[in-house]
């Protein structure tokens, strides 16, 4: 798949199916019906764990996208402050808007990180 974006997270376990996975790798893939749907993918940066700034990047990238349908959040979820992020979102993406995602998390034998 030359042409597809990749986006996902390192960590100490992998989900699938909603149960934790024995295996090392899960990768999903989303297909599209129509040839004009897209993925986009943005990193937003949570410099000393400040909130504000992910709350008007946030902002900026709803405003500047037209006919979105959902998000996928991917999050170190042991380096950033998860529940103001959650809240954040919950307060700025319109209700019509689909959010799911994961985190990823380290332990004492891996770093958790994002591609």
């Amino acid at each position: 798949m030359p042409d597809a974006d990749y986006v996902g997270s390192f960590a100490s376990g992998c989900i699938y199916e909603g149960k934790v996975s024995t295996e090392k790798l899960v990768i999903s893939c989303a297909l599209f019906e129509k040839q004009d749907s897209f993925v986009a993918t943005r990193l937003f940066s949570m410099d000393g764990g400040d909130s504000s700034a992910f709350r008007s990047s946030l902002r900026e990238c709803l405003n500047g996208f037209q006919g979105l349908k959902a998000i996928e959040v991917i999050a170190t979820i042991d380096t950033i402050p998860i529940r103001d992020v959650c809240q954040i979102i919950q307060e700025e993406v319109p209700e019509d808007i689909p959010v799911w995602g994961g985190g990823a998390f380290g332990d004492n034998s891996f770093e958790a990180f994002l591609l």
